[in-house]
């Protein structure tokens, strides 16, 4: 999946860089938001180990093997007996909606996408855009805004 030799637009490179950073960081914020980890210490849902090799995922088996990893795990999380969901539930279950499910939320990289119909048409019959730049951008813009916002608010619990 190497995109050399490709042309990407400089549509697309706003897209990236502008559109996708927003919905990211809403997203983001909206998983911490709304369901907040049980752990008070610790305000990350999955493990850091887990959440930094997503985008090795991504990178060796683009969108495919990204929506299989989260199916496997969202599916394993279900699976364990549990009375309530925990914090990895919860965070596999958003991700499934965020990349697996279509459109997804509003914040999702497939409704930015539709949202933004010069992308949108770029990438109609050029898959390779979504799978090489598209979802790895996505992802680490959702990564570092989650890692961010974690942080902060676990900082503004210690103040208090």
């Amino acid at each position: 999946m190497s995109h050399d030799g490709y042309i990407v637009p400089d549509e697309v490179r706003l897209f990236l860089d502008e559109d996708l950073r927003k919905n990211a960081y809403y997203a983001a914020k909206k998983l911490l938001k709304d369901s907040p980890p049980k752990d008070k210490k610790n305000k990350i849902h999955v493990g850091r180990s887990q959440l930094h090799s997503i985008p090795a995922v991504i990178q060796a088996n683009g969108l495919k093997g990204l929506e299989y990893l989260i199916e496997r795990q969202r599916d394993k999380s279900i699976k364990e007996d549990k009375k309530e969901k925990d914090d990895r539930q919860v965070f596999w279950e958003f991700l499934f909606d965020l990349f697996v499910e279509d459109p997804g939320p509003k914040f999702s990289p497939r409704s930015c996408i539709k949202s933004q119909s010069q992308v949108e048409k770029l990438i109609e019959g050029n898959e390779f855009l979504m799978e090489e730049y598209v979802i790895p951008v996505y992802f680490e813009h959702f990564k570092c805004h989650y890692f961010y916002i974690a942080s902060m608010e676990q900082n503004h619990e210690q103040l208090k």
